[in-house]
C-alpha cells in the first residue's frame, strides 16, 4: 500500500503514521532487488518550505524524495488545518502527527541493527558524527557502521559547491554523471558506500546542503557511469541531529517536545538562530494567505 501524502505550498509531505512509514521502509528494504535502487528521506520544516518557494531546484528535490517526514510543529499545524474531508461523512481525515527526524533516525538504526545492516553517519563538525555513532551503539550494541565529518559545502546560484574547489552543477538529461563536473567528494562518498557495504546513510549538513548532496549522490549512483553498482540504499537528511546525539546540544525535555515548542527551546539554547525563526512567521503568513 502506498504512503499517504499531502501537498503544502507546493511541497509533498508524507502524512502516514510513523508505524506505517517504518513498516513500508522495512518492506522496501527486503524486496528491492533492482540495480541502483535508492530510497530518499527528507525532513521538511517551515523554514525549508519557505526556501522551497524561492529555490525551484530545492523544491524539486523535496518532491522527488520517497518520504518527506513532517518535522516541525508549524508544519503539522498547517497540514492539519488543511486536512481533506472524507466523503460521505464529510469528516476531517486522520490527525497528522509530527515525526521528528532524530527519533526516526534512531528507529532506523534499530532496524539496521536488527537486520545486521551497516550505517554511515556523514557530516557535522568536530567529530560529532563519530560521537553520535558511539551514542547509538550504546543503545543498539549490534549496530555496525562508520562515521565521517563532511567538508565545507555551499549553495550558490542553485549550484552545489564543495570546499570552494569542486562544483556540481544542475545535471542535464544528456550528462553522463555528476563525476563529469569534477565532484571528487561525491566519488569518495560513493566509493565508501560501495567498499564498506553501507545500507543506510544519514547526512547531517543542514538544509539545503544535505538535500542537494542527496540529489547528487542519487544521480551518481543511478547514473550510467556507476550503473548497477549498488542496490537497496536508504539515504536520510538529518540536519543537526549528530550534535544532539553527540551531547553537544541538549535536546528539549519531553514535555516541551509534546507541546511542539522544541523550536523555542533550540532558540533559547542557540540565540543566534533568531533570524532563522523569521521563516516561521513567513510560513504562517503564506498559509493564512492561501486560505483566503
Amino acid at each position: 500500500m502506498p504512503l499517504s501524502k499531502q501537498s503544502l505550498l507546493g511541497v509533498s509531505i508524507t502524512t502516514s503514521s510513523r508505524e506505517e512509514i517504518l513498516s513500508w521502509i522495512v518492506k522496501k528494504f527486503s524486496i528491492l532487488h533492482s540495480p541502483f535502487s535508492i530510497l530518499q528521506i527528507v525532513t521538511p520544516n517551515p523554514e525549508q518550505i519557505v526556501l522551497a518557494q524561492q529555490d525551484e531546484k530545492f523544491r524539486e528535490i523535496l518532491n522527488s524524495a520517497d518520504i518527506a517526514l513532517p518535522d516541525g510543529a508549524g508544519l503539522v499545524w498547517a497540514l492539519n488545518k488543511a486536512r481533506p474531508c472524507v466523503a460521505p461523512a464529510a469528516k476531517a481525515g486522520p490527525w497528522i502527527e509530527r515525526i521528528s527526524g532524530i527519533d526516526f533516525m534512531i528507529e532506523l538504526c534499530k532496524v539496521a541493527a536488527d537486520k545486521n545492516s551497516r550505517v554511515l553517519l556523514y557530516g557535522g563538525r568536530g567529530g560529532a558524527a563519530g560521537k553520535a555513532l558511539a551514542s547509538l551503539r550504546k543503545q543498539y550494541p549490534d549496530l555496525k557502521g562508520f562515521a565521517e565529518d563532511g567538508p565545507s559545502f555551499q549553495i550558490s546560484n542553485f549550484k552545489f559547491q564543495i570546499s570552494n574547489k569542486y562544483q556540481i552543477q544542475k545535471y542535464k538529461k544528456d550528462s553522463t554523471s555528476y563525476f563529469s563536473n569534477g565532484s571528487a567528494e561525491i566519488k569518495h562518498l560513493v566509493q565508501m558506500i560501495r567498499s564498506r557495504n553501507i545500507r543506510i546513510v544519514f547526512i547531517g549538513l543542514g538544509a539545503p546542503k544535505q538535500e542537494y548532496l542527496i540529489d547528487a549522490l542519487t544521480y551518481t549512483v543511478q547514473g550510467p557511469t556507476l550503473h548497477g553498482i549498488y542496490s537497496n540504499l536508504v539515504v536520510m537528511a538529518v540536519g543537526g541531529v549528530f550534535d544532539v546525539l553527540a551531547g553537544k546540544i541538549a535536546r528539549a525535555p519531553k514535555l516541551v517536545q509534546q507541546f511542539g515548542f522544541e523550536w523555542l527551546w533550540r532558540l533559547f539554547k542557540e540565540p543566534w538562530r533568531w533570524r532563522r525563526q523569521l521563516s516561521l512567521l513567513q510560513f504562517i503568513l503564506l498559509i493564512l494567505r492561501k486560505k483566503k
